[in-house]
């Protein structure tokens, strides 16, 4: 034999409470997804922090080199492609070659100062002059 079921509506005081229970998100759906969207956001800081100053440094020399690329683009009777290849060869002759004279002397000068370092420490140094003429306190 079945058995009938009494149906009472949603919400209905029932003996042991409401026939549904109230529930309630732990985080809200909208704070939910500012959450993500910071979490995504800072994902993408870390992982292209080491892009963004090489972006930053494109950005700043385009900006300084537009004026001067317009000037080319009407001298070459506005043919793009030749001065965009101008203008990466000016660019490349005046930025990145004495950039690289001055990494190349660095590192000449850093592997002079490593010799005389390991010098100094295997046979040790004279006391400067000046130095040597203090006054003892």
């Amino acid at each position: 034999m079945k058995e009938a079921r009494i149906k009472k509506p949603e919400g209905q005081q029932r003996l042991f409470g409401l026939s549904t229970p109230v529930r309630s998100a732990v985080i809200p759906p909208l704070s939910a997804a500012r959450w993500l969207l910071v979490l995504i956001v800072a994902a993408g800081v870390y992982f292209f922090h080491g892009f963004l100053v090489p972006v930053l440094a494109a950005l700043v020399i385009a900006f300084a080199s537009w004026p001067a690329y317009r000037r080319l683009l009407a001298a070459v009777g506005g043919n793009r492609t030749i001065a965009a290849t101008l203008a990466i060869l000016f660019i490349l002759t005046f930025l990145v070659v004495p950039i690289a004279l001055a990494g190349a002397y660095a590192s000449n000068e850093v592997r002079e100062w490593v010799g005389w370092a390991i010098e100094t420490n295997r046979e040790g140094a004279v006391t400067p002059h000046w130095i040597a003429t203090l006054p003892v306190v």
